[in-house]
Protein backbone atom coordinates (compact mmCIF):
# COMPACT_ATOMS: atom_id res chain seq x y z
CA UNK A 1 0.00 0.00 0.00
CA UNK A 2 1.20 3.48 -0.82
CA UNK A 3 2.38 5.86 1.81
CA UNK A 4 0.22 7.38 4.61
CA UNK A 5 1.74 10.66 3.96
CA UNK A 6 -1.74 12.73 5.52
CA UNK A 7 -0.92 15.60 8.34
CA UNK A 8 -2.83 14.66 11.43
CA UNK A 9 -2.44 18.03 12.33
CA UNK A 10 -4.09 19.58 9.43
CA UNK A 11 -7.70 19.91 10.51
CA UNK A 12 -8.70 21.75 7.61
CA UNK A 13 -7.88 18.35 5.20
CA UNK A 14 -9.87 16.04 7.30
CA UNK A 15 -12.41 18.01 9.21
CA UNK A 16 -15.59 18.49 6.56
CA UNK A 17 -18.31 19.73 9.99
CA UNK A 18 -21.62 19.03 9.70
CA UNK A 19 -22.25 16.62 6.95
CA UNK A 20 -24.93 13.67 6.82
CA UNK A 21 -24.34 10.11 6.66
CA UNK A 22 -25.55 9.89 3.02
CA UNK A 23 -23.71 12.87 1.78
CA UNK A 24 -20.42 11.22 3.38
CA UNK A 25 -21.20 8.08 1.90
CA UNK A 26 -21.51 9.45 -1.72
CA UNK A 27 -18.50 11.61 -1.33
CA UNK A 28 -16.00 8.77 -0.39
CA UNK A 29 -17.93 6.44 -2.90
CA UNK A 30 -16.46 8.44 -5.25
CA UNK A 31 -13.22 8.04 -4.05
CA UNK A 32 -11.02 5.09 -5.90
CA UNK A 33 -8.38 4.40 -2.79
CA UNK A 34 -9.60 2.62 0.62
CA UNK A 35 -8.17 4.28 3.42
CA UNK A 36 -9.61 7.65 2.04
CA UNK A 37 -11.58 9.31 5.04
CA UNK A 38 -13.05 12.46 6.61
CA UNK A 39 -14.27 13.11 9.91
CA UNK A 40 -17.58 15.12 10.10
CA UNK A 41 -20.11 15.95 13.50
CA UNK A 42 -22.31 13.67 14.91
CA UNK A 43 -25.62 14.71 13.84
CA UNK A 44 -27.69 12.64 16.79
CA UNK A 45 -25.14 13.16 19.83
CA UNK A 46 -23.91 16.46 19.67
CA UNK A 47 -20.08 17.00 20.42
CA UNK A 48 -19.33 13.88 18.97
CA UNK A 49 -17.68 12.89 16.04
CA UNK A 50 -18.07 10.03 13.14
CA UNK A 51 -14.81 8.90 11.16
CA UNK A 52 -16.21 7.88 7.56
CA UNK A 53 -13.41 5.49 6.05
CA UNK A 54 -14.05 4.22 2.21
CA UNK A 55 -13.26 0.40 3.26
CA UNK A 56 -13.71 -2.14 -0.13
CA UNK A 57 -16.92 -1.77 -1.58
CA UNK A 58 -18.63 -0.12 1.37
CA UNK A 59 -18.43 3.47 3.55
CA UNK A 60 -17.85 2.49 7.29
CA UNK A 61 -18.99 5.28 9.91
CA UNK A 62 -17.53 4.94 13.63
CA UNK A 63 -18.50 7.27 15.94
CA UNK A 64 -15.68 9.12 17.87
CA UNK A 65 -17.42 9.78 21.57
CA UNK A 66 -16.01 13.00 23.18
CA UNK A 67 -15.76 12.12 26.54
CA UNK A 68 -14.79 14.32 29.34
CA UNK A 69 -12.32 12.58 32.24
CA UNK A 70 -10.82 14.22 35.41
CA UNK A 71 -11.35 17.52 33.84
CA UNK A 72 -9.20 16.59 31.08
CA UNK A 73 -10.85 15.77 27.14
CA UNK A 74 -10.41 12.49 26.02
CA UNK A 75 -11.47 10.62 22.26
CA UNK A 76 -12.82 7.23 22.32
CA UNK A 77 -13.41 5.46 19.35
CA UNK A 78 -14.35 1.35 20.18
CA UNK A 79 -11.45 0.72 22.87
CA UNK A 80 -9.20 3.06 22.16
CA UNK A 81 -8.93 6.33 23.86
CA UNK A 82 -7.14 9.24 22.51
CA UNK A 83 -6.11 12.68 23.82
CA UNK A 84 -7.50 14.71 20.90
CA UNK A 85 -8.63 13.92 17.32
CA UNK A 86 -5.06 13.96 15.93
CA UNK A 87 -3.11 11.38 17.86
CA UNK A 88 -6.22 9.17 16.99
CA UNK A 89 -5.81 9.42 13.26
CA UNK A 90 -1.64 9.02 13.86
CA UNK A 91 -2.77 5.72 15.57
CA UNK A 92 -4.91 4.63 12.66
CA UNK A 93 -2.62 5.48 10.04
CA UNK A 94 -0.57 2.44 11.25
CA UNK A 95 -3.42 0.00 12.75
CA UNK A 96 -6.34 -1.12 10.80
CA UNK A 97 -9.93 0.01 11.30
CA UNK A 98 -12.00 -2.85 9.58
CA UNK A 99 -10.07 -3.93 6.64
CA UNK A 100 -8.18 -0.89 6.40
CA UNK A 101 -5.63 1.93 7.86
CA UNK A 102 -6.20 5.72 6.74
CA UNK A 103 -4.70 6.50 3.83
CA UNK A 104 -5.52 10.03 2.69
CA UNK A 105 -8.77 12.60 3.74
CA UNK A 106 -11.10 12.38 1.29
CA UNK A 107 -10.86 15.62 -1.32
CA UNK A 108 -13.20 18.49 -0.54
CA UNK A 109 -15.41 20.12 -2.69
CA UNK A 110 -14.37 23.43 -3.30
CA UNK A 111 -16.87 26.11 -1.86
CA UNK A 112 -17.13 29.87 -2.14
CA UNK A 113 -19.17 32.47 -0.49
CA UNK A 114 -19.19 35.94 -1.39
CA UNK A 115 -19.46 38.63 1.48
CA UNK A 116 -22.67 40.77 2.01
CA UNK A 117 -21.25 43.08 4.48
CA UNK A 118 -18.05 44.28 5.62
CA UNK A 119 -16.13 42.54 8.87
CA UNK A 120 -13.90 44.56 10.26
CA UNK A 121 -12.97 41.13 12.50
CA UNK A 122 -12.12 41.83 16.81
CA UNK A 123 -9.98 38.69 17.23
CA UNK A 124 -6.86 38.04 16.07
CA UNK A 125 -8.40 35.05 14.91
CA UNK A 126 -10.77 36.80 12.66
CA UNK A 127 -10.65 37.32 8.91
CA UNK A 128 -11.40 41.11 7.68
CA UNK A 129 -13.48 41.42 4.70
CA UNK A 130 -15.13 43.95 2.43
CA UNK A 131 -18.33 43.23 0.85
CA UNK A 132 -18.30 41.25 -2.75
CA UNK A 133 -15.02 39.86 -1.69
CA UNK A 134 -14.84 36.50 -2.36
CA UNK A 135 -13.91 33.87 -0.14
CA UNK A 136 -13.28 30.18 -0.07
CA UNK A 137 -14.36 27.85 2.68
CA UNK A 138 -11.92 25.82 4.45
CA UNK A 139 -13.80 24.39 7.62
CA UNK A 140 -17.09 24.83 8.79
CA UNK A 141 -16.02 24.75 12.67
CA UNK A 142 -19.53 26.15 13.61
CA UNK A 143 -23.32 26.85 12.67
CA UNK A 144 -21.91 30.79 13.10
CA UNK A 145 -18.58 30.78 12.24
CA UNK A 146 -16.56 28.74 9.53
CA UNK A 147 -13.00 29.06 8.96
CA UNK A 148 -12.35 30.57 4.83
CA UNK A 149 -9.24 31.77 3.51
CA UNK A 150 -8.72 34.95 0.62
CA UNK A 151 -7.51 35.65 -2.81
CA UNK A 152 -4.22 37.07 -0.60
CA UNK A 153 -4.05 33.40 0.93
CA UNK A 154 -5.09 34.59 4.64
CA UNK A 155 -7.19 32.43 6.41
CA UNK A 156 -9.34 32.74 9.33
CA UNK A 157 -12.83 33.02 10.73
CA UNK A 158 -16.13 34.20 9.56
CA UNK A 159 -19.20 34.97 10.86
CA UNK A 160 -21.97 32.82 8.03
CA UNK A 161 -24.77 35.61 8.09
CA UNK A 162 -22.25 38.03 6.87
CA UNK A 163 -21.68 36.27 3.64
CA UNK A 164 -24.06 33.67 1.14
CA UNK A 165 -23.03 31.04 -1.63
CA UNK A 166 -20.87 32.39 -4.67
CA UNK A 167 -22.59 31.33 -7.67
CA UNK A 168 -20.37 33.09 -10.08
CA UNK A 169 -22.04 36.08 -10.83
CA UNK A 170 -23.54 37.50 -6.92
CA UNK A 171 -26.42 39.25 -6.61
CA UNK A 172 -25.54 41.25 -3.47
CA UNK A 173 -27.16 43.43 -0.89
CA UNK A 174 -28.00 46.68 -2.56
CA UNK A 175 -27.25 49.32 0.19
CA UNK A 176 -25.65 52.33 0.67
CA UNK A 177 -23.59 51.51 3.05
CA UNK A 178 -21.46 48.67 3.57
CA UNK A 179 -21.85 47.40 6.74
CA UNK A 180 -24.89 45.92 8.10
CA UNK A 181 -27.95 48.36 8.27
CA UNK A 182 -27.48 50.10 12.22
CA UNK A 183 -23.54 49.08 12.66
CA UNK A 184 -22.65 52.09 13.79
CA UNK A 185 -20.21 51.18 17.23
CA UNK A 186 -17.55 48.75 17.70
CA UNK A 187 -18.93 46.94 21.16
CA UNK A 188 -18.92 43.34 20.79
CA UNK A 189 -21.63 40.48 20.71
CA UNK A 190 -21.21 37.39 22.56
CA UNK A 191 -21.09 34.44 20.89
CA UNK A 192 -23.65 32.94 23.80
CA UNK A 193 -26.22 35.59 22.84
CA UNK A 194 -25.70 34.71 18.86
CA UNK A 195 -26.82 31.41 19.86
CA UNK A 196 -30.19 32.29 21.45
CA UNK A 197 -30.88 34.41 18.07
CA UNK A 198 -29.55 32.30 15.04
CA UNK A 199 -33.16 32.31 13.82
CA UNK A 200 -32.81 36.04 13.84
CA UNK A 201 -29.45 36.23 12.63
CA UNK A 202 -30.63 34.08 9.11
CA UNK A 203 -33.18 36.21 8.69
CA UNK A 204 -30.87 39.59 8.70
CA UNK A 205 -32.97 41.17 5.56
CA UNK A 206 -35.60 41.43 7.80
CA UNK A 207 -33.87 42.81 11.44
CA UNK A 208 -31.68 45.48 12.03
CA UNK A 209 -28.58 44.84 14.59
CA UNK A 210 -26.69 46.95 16.17
CA UNK A 211 -23.47 45.65 16.74
CA UNK A 212 -21.11 43.56 14.93
CA UNK A 213 -20.64 39.78 15.54
CA UNK A 214 -17.65 39.19 17.76
CA UNK A 215 -16.21 35.96 18.88
CA UNK A 216 -16.68 34.78 22.22
CA UNK A 217 -13.26 34.57 24.04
Amino acid sequence: MAAHCFDPNNKASWYFGQMSRIEASDLLMGERECGTFLIRDSLSIQGDYVLCVREDSKVSHYIINKIQENNEIKYRIGDQMFADLPSLLAFYKLHYLDTTPLLKPAVKPIEKVVAKYDFVGNDQDDLPFRKGDILTILVKDEEQWWTAKNIMGQMGSIPVPYVQKYEGNPTLPTKDNNQIPGSNNESTLRRSSLQKNYQLLLELNKFVYQTPMTRQH
